[in-house]
């Protein structure tokens, strides 16, 4: 008996752990790269030009898609006389680390607007998250005109319902490259992704 109790243990810990965000996000990265006809619907949707999308739908086999995703790498690569694409390279290294961090409170990972900015404009210098209580409803339609607020008794609600602030700041434009602040927030449900 004691073996099976075990047994049963050891296989929960090994789902555990091969179901966990990061073994999760590891081995969706594998298949990210894969010219397939999938590919254009990962993280590099985030990339692809309007044209470049439309251009590899009709690819019918997975040679051409192989072909296209060779040279779509290439274009991006900074130092082309290199084996190492820095770029690709930095890319995946930052959607598998979106994947692993926005995963949490029911989010999507690298398909939510934080990961999307984490993937595009790298880690922020700074990161906070806040929680506080938020309209949950507009009482204009029922003759009034006063938002309806969570349980911090500064609404006229009973109900609550908290907001989660999320703020990346950056210590330089990331487009520009200027020296001073810029920040991204992101709101959400407490319970929801951002």
């Amino acid at each position: 008996v004691q073996f099976q109790a075990s047994g049963r243990a050891l296989a929960a810990a090994f789902l555990l752990l091969y179901t966990s965000p990061a073994i999760l996000a590891a081995t969706a990265s594998e298949s990210w790269d894969n010219p397939d006809a999938r590919w254009r619907q990962g993280p590099v949707k985030y990339l692809l030009s309007k044209e470049e999308d439309q251009s590899y739908k009709k690819f019918k086999t997975d040679e051409e898609r192989k072909a296209f995703v060779e040279e779509f790498w290439v274009k991006r690569d900074p130092s082309a006389g290199t084996p190492e694409n820095e770029y690709r390279e930095g890319f995946y290294k930052r959607s598998r680390e979106a994947a692993e961090k926005f995963s949490d409170d029911g989010g999507r990972g690298w398909q939510d607007e934080r990961g999307k900015a984490y993937i595009l404009l790298g880690p922020p210098d700074e990161s906070t998250e806040n929680s506080r209580p938020g309209p949950l409803a507009s009482a204009g339609g029922l003759g009034g005109g006063a938002d309806t607020y969570g349980s911090s008794g500064t609404g006229s609600g009973g109900i609550e319902a908290a907001r989660r602030e999320v703020r990346f700041v950056y210590h330089a434009d990331p487009f520009t490259g200027k020296k001073g602040r810029f920040e991204l927030v992101f709101e959400s449900d407490a319970g929801g992704a951002g």
